[in-house]
């Protein structure tokens, strides 16, 4: 799984005792639009770098298409 720093990286005493510092905050995507009738699984959720299957009924077979998941500031389709 991916991280992103949202502050620099330093680690200071604050008055109160607490140390303040860098914070990783995973990246995530939504869920993928369910826009026909059929499933899909993800590797990692939908954690950034997770790819998905998805399975779509045809008139005799199902095809697997598979996508990158998530990548940093991908919009949902």
């Amino acid at each position: 799984m991916l991280m992103e720093f949202y502050s620099r990286i330093r680690l200071v005493c604050s008055e109160d005792g607490v140390w303040v510092g860098p914070t990783c905050v995973p990246i995530t995507c939504p869920p993928p639009k369910i826009v026909y009738i059929g499933a899909y699984n993800c590797t990692n959720g939908f954690n950034i770098g997770s790819s998905c299957q998805f399975l779509c009924p045809g008139a005799s077979q199902v095809r697997l298409v598979q996508f990158s998941a998530a990548e940093k500031d991908m919009m949902p389709f």
